[in-house]
C-alpha cells in the first residue's frame, strides 16, 4: 500500500504542478462592458470576456460569487445581464479554462447602476468657454447632502471627490488645453452604496478657445541634431560662411578663365593679322617689280573698249605718249618718238563734235 500511496501522491503533485504551469502560461482575459460601465438601473448590459481560442469554459464573477458561466465558447464569451441592479453592479471579472488549466482572472471592471437618486446640477466657473491655458472650475451641486461626487467625462476618465456630507463639490481643471474639450456630467451617491449612483446631470460642453494674440507659443527644442541649440547655430553659421567663400572662389576662377580666353582670342587674331601682312610682304618681294606703266596699260586695255564703243571716229581722240624711261630722267633729252622702245598711247580726253 505504501508504494501505491506514494505513487499516487507523486502523480497528484506532478499533475498539479503541470496544471499550475499551464495556467501561468495562459494569457490573461479581458472584460469590457457594452455600451459602457455606467448602466441605468433595470436596463440590460452585455459583458464581453475575451480569453483563448481553445478555451472550453468561461465564468463571470463578482468577487468570489459566480454570476454566469458558459461551456464550449471559444475565443470570447458574452454575458448578458438583462436588468442592472444593486446585486449585479460592482467590481466584476472573468476567467476561463482549457481542460483542467484555469487562467488568471481579468482586471476588475467597475460596473455602476445609475438612476437611484435625483440628478445634480453642473456649471462652469467663470464660463464653459475657456481660453487656452486658463483655469476653469466645474461645480457639481445637489439639493441633498451626499459625501461622494463624481465628475464623468464622455469617452474619458472619471474624477471623484470624497468628503463629508455636503451639497456641492468643485472640480478644478488648471491650464486647459484642446484635450480638455468634451461633454461632462456629474453624479452623487452615498459611500455605503458605492455602485448605485444618481441620475446624471445635464451634460455641459466645455469649449477651449485659442486667443489670436496670446496663442500657444511654439518653442524651439533645446537640442538639434544631437547638439545644444546654441552650438548647432554656430556650426550652421560657420557652414554657411564656408559655402559662401567656396562660391565666391568658384566665381573668381570662372571670371579669370573668361578673361584669359578673351585675351587668347585677341592675341591670336592680332598674330594672325601680322602673319598675313608678313606673308603678303614676302609674296611682294618674290614677284619682280612691274613697269610703272603697267597700270596705265591696264587702264588703256580696259578703257579701249569703251572708247571704241562710244566714239566712232578715232580722229577725235587725243592720245598721250607714254615714255618707258624712269621718271627722274630729264625730259628735254628724250626724243619724241624713241625707236628702240615700243610706244603706248592712252586716251586723255574725248572731244565732242558738234
Amino acid at each position: 500500500m505504501a508504494p501505491t500511496v506514494t505513487a499516487l501522491l507523486c502523480f497528484g503533485l506532478c499533475l498539479g504542478q503541470g496544471i499550475r504551469a499551464l495556467a501561468e502560461s495562459l494569457p490573461r482575459p479581458t472584460l469590457h462592458a457594452d455600451p459602457g460601465p455606467l448602466v441605468p438601473k433595470e436596463t440590460p448590459v452585455t459583458l464581453r470576456c475575451r480569453g483563448h481560442p481553445e478555451a472550453t469554459w468561461y465564468r463571470l464573477m463578482k468577487g468570489i460569487t459566480k454570476i454566469q458561466g458558459y461551456q464550449g465558447i471559444g475565443a470570447e464569451a458574452q454575458f448578458i445581464i438583462s436588468s442592472m441592479s444593486k446585486d449585479t453592479a460592482g467590481h466584476l471579472h472573468c476567467l476561463y479554462w482549457i481542460g483542467y488549466a484555469l487562467s488568471e482572472p481579468s482586471e476588475p471592471l467597475e460596473v455602476v447602476a445609475t438612476g437611484y437618486y435625483s440628478p445634480p446640477q453642473l456649471s462652469a466657473e467663470p464660463s464653459q468657454h475657456v481660453a487656452w491655458g486658463h483655469n476653469v472650475t466645474l461645480r457639481c451641486r445637489s439639493p441633498w447632502a451626499y459625501n461622494r461626487f463624481v465628475l464623468y467625462r464622455e469617452g474619458g476618465a472619471n474624477s471623484s471627490q470624497w468628503g463629508v456630507r455636503q451639497s456641492q463639490s468643485d472640480f478644478l481643471i488648471p491650464a486647459v488645453a484642446a484635450h480638455h474639450e468634451g461633454n461632462y456630467s456629474c453624479f452623487v451617491f452615498h459611500s455605503q452604496h458605492p455602485h448605485t449612483w444618481s441620475l446624471p446631470s445635464a451634460p455641459l460642453e466645455l469649449r477651449v478657445t485659442v486667443p489670436v494674440t496670446s496663442g500657444p507659443r511654439l518653442e524651439l527644442p533645446d537640442v538639434l541634431f544631437g547638439l545644444p541649440r546654441l552650438q548647432t547655430g554656430i556650426w550652421l553659421g560657420i557652414s554657411a560662411l564656408l559655402i559662401l567663400f567656396f562660391l565666391l572662389f568658384l566665381l573668381f576662377l570662372l571670371l579669370r578663365y573668361h578673361r584669359k580666353h578673351q585675351a587668347r582670342q585677341w592675341t591670336g587674331g592680332k598674330e594672325a593679322g601680322v602673319e598675313e601682312s608678313l606673308r603678303r610682304y614676302s609674296q611682294d618681294e618674290d614677284v619682280p617689280p612691274e613697269s610703272p606703266y603697267a597700270t596705265m596699260e591696264n587702264i588703256q586695255i580696259e578703257e579701249h573698249g569703251q572708247v571704241n564703243t562710244q566714239v566712232e571716229d578715232p580722229q577725235e581722240v587725243t592720245y598721250a605718249h607714254l615714255i618707258h624711261h624712269t621718271p627722274n630722267q630729264d625730259l628735254e633729252y628724250i626724243s619724241p618718238f624713241p625707236s628702240e622702245e615700243s610706244t603706248l598711247y592712252a586716251p586723255l580726253a574725248i572731244q565732242e563734235v558738234s
